[in-house]
């Protein structure tokens, strides 16, 4: 019997770069993939469907992954499947666990049974994407993406993706290999913002000023994208730093208080560069040289408790499909 060996890559969410929606389009995102942490499951067709391992994500993910691959078996008339959880992603974190896993688990049931489904046809059935494209088109492809957000004909309100009634999916603008820069990635342990507080913060600090955007819009296409295509990490992380200053990122990061706050000024002060949260956090990443040193010197004269601190690299080939 055919199994299928899954290895897909998390994501870092640089910024939301126009929150104000005046020309027409919200949202808007850039970002990459990296190698850790990351998802790997195994998956063989069976009578009925399962999870072994279903410990490793919460009930309302793991439910609503087998809802919607019953309806699809009952769509294409196929059995059901077996999915094994090696690894998994750290849910609420800003690696974008829940698109990672709903994406890559249903397109690997399509390739057992030869229905042709495509990850932006998977996103739009699971409602995945209403806010940032980052994680359906980065899981399919890895590297670096900017991506050109939501027409506001269509999404008329600053929510989160879990909340979006209508998913439109956002075009790239652009995809480039990211360098092979080293990433120290750090996971404080704190409250995770997500659900009903999530949509409130969207709602509290939207629409971001005109201004303020113009600004993310002028660091990214004068710094952080030719950055990339020329492999310069100093202007990059320059541009990495400006966009923590803007409103948007800048409110994100106090929710969490001083465990990301101190976090980013600690790395600024043991040497780290180019130093964010991703996403809506509580996850940090950062760049620089000697970042081992860094990590280990971080984790040792820190109050601040944390699930990981370890180093990473960037991914540029997205989901990996092995068959055993």
């Amino acid at each position: 019997m055919t199994t299928l060996h899954c290895t897909v890559p998390s994501r870092i969410a640089i910024n939301l770069y126009d929150m104000n929606g005046n020309l027409g389009r919200v949202d808007g995102g850039m970002g990459f993939s990296i190698d850790n942490p990351k998802l790997e499951f195994e998956i063989k067709k069976n009578d009925q469907f399962s999870i072994i391992n279903k410990d490793y994500v919460n009930s309302e993910l793991s439910s609503k992954l087998l809802t919607v691959l019953t309806e699809i078996a009952h769509q294409y008339k196929t059995n059901g499947v077996e999915i094994t959880l090696i690894d998994t992603i750290p849910e609420h974190s800003g690696f974008g666990s829940k698109t990672a896993t709903l994406l890559s688990v249903i397109y690997a049931f399509g390739k057992l049974y030869d229905l042709n489904l495509d990850m932006c046809q998977i996103a739009q059935q699971v409602k995945r994407g209403g806010t940032s494209g980052l994680g359906i088109n980065l899981i399919d492809k890895g590297g670096f993406i900017l991506e050109g957000g939501h027409s506001t004909k269509y999404k008329k309100e600053f929510i989160p993706s879990s909340a979006a009634k209508t998913v439109t999916l956002a075009p790239i603008l652009a995809r480039y290999a990211m360098p092979d820069w080293n990433v120290l990635v750090a996971l404080p342990k704190t409250v995770h913002m997500y659900g009903q507080k999530e949509i409130e913060f969207f709602q509290k600090i939207c629409p971001v000023p005109r201004t303020d955007v113009e600004k993310s819009a002028r660091i990214t296409l004068s710094q952080i994208l030719p950055a990339i295509c020329e492999g310069d990490r100093y202007t990059f992380c320059k541009g990495i730093n400006s966009l923590q200053d803007r409103v948007w990122k800048k409110n994100e990061i106090t929710i969490y208080g001083s465990s990301v706050v101190d976090t980013i000024k600690k790395l600024h002060r043991l040497g780290a560069e180019g130093i964010g949260m991703s996403s809506i956090g509580p996850a940090v990443y950062a760049f620089g040289d000697n970042l081992e040193d860094i990590a280990l010197r971080l984790e040792k004269n820190s109050d601040i408790e944390y699930s990981f601190i370890y180093i990473t690299k960037p991914n540029n080939f997205g989901m990996r499909i092995e068959t055993k």
